[in-house]
């Protein structure tokens, strides 16, 4: 199937795979950084273990749900173009 592109099609495409990829690496970077600080955080103030991971569940899930919202409303949009 991608064979069938043109060849501008094909390069837009790999173009965007890249940057793609290359922001997904910063956003993995930032989250094991969040996670971190996250459980410096809980250690400080001396809170239990089980804190910390209600607060990844809860910071993966507000990340989860953020994209997806985005993502319908960019849809939305697109369709009713």
């Amino acid at each position: 199937m991608m064979a069938a592109l043109p060849h501008d099609v094909m390069a837009n495409w790999v173009s965007f795979m890249n940057k793609a990829t290359a922001w997904f690496y910063v956003a993995s970077g930032a989250y094991l950084i969040a996670l971190k600080e996250t459980y410096e955080l809980i250690e400080g103030y001396e809170w239990p273990t089980w804190v910390f991971w209600v607060l990844v569940v809860v910071m993966a899930g507000i990340a989860t749900g953020n994209t997806a919202v985005r993502m319908s409303r960019a849809h939305e949009l697109v369709e009713h173009e």
